[in-house]
């Protein structure tokens, strides 16, 4: 479990720092949530294996208000996410899907994306769905 301290913009009542309390402490994977607003601020304890600084802001910023961590730069903000994510497994697993879904479609992909294209090209195992004027 990491401690981490957060800043939160548009409250302006009581109601609002319980707003925000009350849906952090109910993700999966946080715990001892405290908001104060005279501060704007929030603390709490999460497991990283299985909630992310990214998901907090994005579940705070669902609520209607928004979110930084205390003292993060906006580049390392933006680069966050879950460990159990592994990187660009996402990316990956998007990439198959699509594969699949073209696959069951019929149809050839143009890999427009760099990762998608170094991960098809010169594959055998895609040679039935990369279109042939993206390998040539």
């Amino acid at each position: 479990m990491r401690k981490e301290r957060f800043n939160i913009t548009g409250m302006t009542c009581s109601a609002c720092s319980a707003r925000v309390e009350r849906t952090v402490a109910k993700m999966t994977g946080t715990a001892d949530v405290s908001v104060n607003l005279l501060t704007n601020r929030m603390s709490l304890t999460y497991d990283e294996n299985v909630t992310s600084p990214a998901a907090i802001i994005a579940a705070v910023e669902e609520a209607g208000y928004g979110a930084s961590v205390k003292g993060a730069s906006a580049a390392k903000q933006a680069q966050t996410a879950a460990p159990a994510y592994g990187g660009q497994g996402i990316a990956r697993r998007l990439i198959e899907e699509i594969i699949a879904a073209a696959r069951r479609e019929g149809r050839k992909i143009v890999p427009v994306c760099s990762y998608a294209a170094k991960m098809m090209q010169g594959k055998d195992e895609y040679s039935d769905v990369l279109a042939r004027s993206s390998i040539e």
